[in-house]
Parts: C-alpha cells; sequence; structure tokens
C-alpha cells in the first residue's frame, strides 16, 4: 500500500481585523464539526492525532494549512473542505466568515518521501523554521526551547502515528542517539500561545541542526524531519501550535 502525506491550503479574503495564529483552535472546532461520531470519538481521547493544523499569514493573505498523516484523517477533515459547496468558513465563536479565494492540495506518497530521504545521501545539516508558538511537555510542565531530546522524541512519536507499517524506538539508545545531534546555531523568542483560557508559553524562530554518525542515521533524520512538516512538533499541533518547516538544506 503506497502511504501518502498530504497538505491542504486554504486561502481567505483578507479581513477587516487582522487574525493572528491563536485562532487555530477555533478553525480546529470547524474541523471536528464535520467529522463522523466515531473518529470524533477517536480524536477527543488524549494521544497523537494523526493530522496538524494552523493559521498563518502569507504575503498579507490569511493561510489556513491542513495536513493529514492518516488516510482515515484526510477522509474526515479534508474532504469536506475541498468539496465544491465550502467556499466560506463561518467561525460560530467569533461570529465571523471568511471567504475562500483559492485552495491548494499537494500529496507526498510515502515511497517518494523515502528515495528523497532515507534512500538518499542528505546534508548533515538542517534548518527548521518554527513557524507557529511550540512548545514541549515534560513532568506536567511546559517547556518553552528546544533540545534535541524534544525534538527526536516529538518526531518519533509522530512517525509511529503515520500509516507506514514501522515503528521507531530510540528510548534504550537515546543517550548514544543524542552525541549525534547538535543545534549548532538558533534565532528564537518566546511567546505565548492562548488555548481558551490557558496561556501556553512557547518559542518561534529558527535553528540549525548538525548530524553527525552514519549517513543511514543522517537520512533518518532527514525523514523524521520532513514527516514533521506535516505532523508538526511538540503539543498541541491538532490546536495550531508546532508548525514547522525547513528553510534550508546545506551541503555536507
Amino acid at each position: 500500500m503506497n502511504h501518502i502525506l498530504r497538505k491542504t491550503k486554504v486561502y481567505f479574503k483578507p479581513t477587516e481585523v487582522k487574525l493572528s495564529y491563536n485562532i487555530s483552535s477555533v478553525m480546529q472546532g470547524v474541523l471536528m464539526d464535520k467529522v463522523s461520531y466515531g473518529f470524533g470519538e477517536k480524536m477527543h481521547k488524549d494521544g497523537m492525532k494523526p493530522y496538524s493544523q494552523y493559521f498563518y499569514y502569507e504575503n498579507d493573505i490569511p493561510v489556513w494549512t491542513v495536513n493529514t498523516i492518516s488516510d482515515e484523517a484526510e477522509h474526515e477533515l479534508v474532504s469536506p473542505l475541498l468539496d465544491e459547496g465550502c467556499k466560506k468558513i463561518y467561525l460560530r465563536h467569533k461570529d465571523m466568515t471568511l471567504e475562500i479565494i483559492k485552495k491548494e492540495h499537494t500529496e507526498l506518497p510515502y515511497d517518494v518521501l523515502m528515495q528523497e530521504t532515507f534512500f538518499s545521501s542528505c546534508s548533515r545539516y538542517i534548518t527548521l523554521r518554527f513557524k507557529t508558538p511550540t512548545a514541549f511537555k515534560t513532568n506536567n510542565r511546559y517547556q518553552f526551547y528546544p533540545t534535541t531530546e524534544h525534538i527526536l522524541k516529538s518526531l518519533t512519536s509522530k512517525f509511529n502515528i503515520c500509516d507506514f507499517d514501522a515503528e521507531l524506538d530510540f528510548i534504550e539508545d537515546m543517550e548514544k542517539t543524542l552525541q549525534h545531534l547538535e543545534i549548532v546555531n538558533y534565532s528564537l523568542r518566546s511567546t505565548n500561545f492562548y488555548l481558551e483560557h490557558t496561556k501556553i508559553p512557547s518559542f518561534i524562530g529558527r535553528i540549525t541542526l548538525k548530524i553527525t554518525g552514519p549517513q543511514q542515521f543522517v537520512n533518518l533524520m532527514h525523514l523524521l524531519v520532513r514527516i514533521g512538516e506535516y505532523s508538526g512538533v511538540g503539543i498541541k499541533t491538532a490546536m495550531g501550535m508546532g508548525a514547522v518547516e525547513i528553510i534550508e538544506r546545506k551541503e555536507k
């Protein structure tokens, strides 16, 4: 079976009042209003979600991105958005209507992703941009700065819920594995993500990872990060946090 990662971008007509990425939690409600009862029940349980979504501006145009990493999530969440009859999004909690001006839908088959990463010869540097507030949670406390351990654990967890018929586990060799990962450059700032009545301390900005060790591990990290562009990194990626993109691929 050829598993597929999918990205849907919905472009809206600019509004009089500029919206922030915090509107993503409301957009999450829009998605869940359309799903089946069974899928909705599964998504309301704690645990990793097979999708991510976030709100962002591109050249002053508001854009809503919905990524899916399973066929079920694509069918439940994105199919209604791609319907030709879907021309507006009503935000009930804001009493606001967003007019859709364009939709883009792209797919990345797993075999293509593997050829571009795991079976390639990737760079030992990856520069990541955290587009929306990102945070991790450790011992019931929010951590609002990135570490290689938290990034690796998050990416591995996201990979393991994909429809890939494979699973990764670095737990036993985590300390040894982390010796091959280093943050060598960063430009970050702290911020907050507001979720209902909760203020979550977080960060946005850029980091550059340096990967040492065998080329196979380098390629594996590129695979995980590419999946991270769809799954998000850290906590509450289904609510608009942790959107990440690769912005630079340096030569070895």
